[in-house]
């Protein structure tokens, strides 16, 4: 029987990378790619399919460079009861790497960056494993509805006045939530996010 993937990834040669690496696997499963979809907002209305996959592959992409949507996917992963196997593309050097390597839904993380050979190998690796985190000893604590809305607007372009205003918060009520989302994140300034 053929393994369930899901592929969400923003750059098409990327993708299609990935599909080919997915069919020359020296694995003894196949795989069949129950959808490949681009941007991380539209798994939103992939819930059955996320629901019926074996592997999820999520991008963090520095083309669109809001952590947001994706965040918002794999706490919504946590909400339901699914059986997937979560394997998250990223570049090593970014700054929310050890966030993201703390939050229990993500089993792995390949780097993006990494040499092909290595790539194939970490991918063939957890391919082959059961499903498990590979990060057993650290634990992230994901982002509350309202920190993940105030994070969202300031990566829009929003200024805390605009945001307080547009929630009826007071501003510093906003910066609570901002000052809070970026420790959680294991950020220390806001800069940080856009190098």
């Amino acid at each position: 029987m053929k393994k369930k993937v899901v592929l969400q990834c923003p750059c098409y040669f990327t993708s299609t990378g990935l599909e080919v690496l997915l069919e020359n696997t020296s694995l003894h499963e196949p795989f069949d790619i129950i959808i490949n979809v681009g941007d991380v907002r539209d798994c939103e209305g992939c819930f059955g399919f996320l629901l019926a996959a074996d592997i999820i592959f999520l991008t963090l992409s520095h083309n669109e460079y809001n952590p947001v949507p994706l965040i918002k996917l794999i706490k919504n992963l946590s909400k339901i009861h699914h059986k997937a196997k979560v394997l998250l593309m990223m570049d090593k050097s970014d700054p929310l790497m050890e966030y993201f390597s703390g939050i229990n839904e993500i089993n792995a993380i390949l780097d993006a960056s990494a040499p092909l050979d290595e790539f194939q190998e970490r991918l063939k690796a957890f391919l082959a494993t059961e499903k498990k985190n590979e990060f057993n000893n650290k634990t992230s604590v994901l982002l509350s509805t309202r920190e993940l809305m105030v994070l969202n607007m300031l990566l829009s372009g929003k200024t805390p006045t605009a945001i307080a205003n547009h929630l009826k918060l007071n501003y510093k009520t906003v910066s609570h939530h901002k000052r809070s989302a970026l420790k959680k994140m294991g950020v220390r300034t806001w800069h940080s996010l856009f190098i």
